[in-house]
């Protein structure tokens, strides 16, 4: 059975990426964001993008937010990671850029969120993957 649940795993997660793209929420920011599932095939219907929003952050930085809702009867184990961009279409170099574990019990949405790493950061790119855990 373990097997089969990781394989589901897989799938689902590739289906979080179905290259949603999410609307400016927030009127009054020049920011804006999207989804794009990477790694495993896609599979329609078991996780979708949902509620993206755009805005700013105390700070002043850009922050962009979705739910990602698990459509299945099975917990998921997912990743994500935010790519930023400049008004120009260049993406900003982020040293700690990082994958991050999300888990999103069955029928339950989890959102996920990401702040600009400076002040020209005007688009996110959210990348969601089927959790890869390490193995030594």
């Amino acid at each position: 059975m373990r097997p089969l649940h990781n394989l589901l795993l897989s799938f689902a997660a590739g289906a979080v990426l179905a290259a949603c793209s999410a609307p400016n929420a927030y009127e009054n920011t020049d920011s804006s964001g999207s989804v794009r599932f990477v790694g495993a095939p896609s599979v329609d219907g078991w996780v979708e993008a949902l509620d993206a929003r755009t805005g700013r952050a105390d700070s002043g930085l850009a922050v962009y937010q979705v739910d990602l809702y698990n459509r299945t009867a099975a917990r998921l184990a997912l990743e994500s990671r935010a790519r930023w961009f400049d008004e120009q279409g260049l993406e900003i170099e982020q040293p700690t850029r990082h994958w991050e574990v999300v888990f999103i019990p069955a029928g339950s949405r989890e959102p996920v969120r990401s702040t600009a790493p400076n002040a020209s950061a005007e688009r996110c790119e959210m990348e969601i993957r089927a959790h890869q855990p390490i193995t030594d």
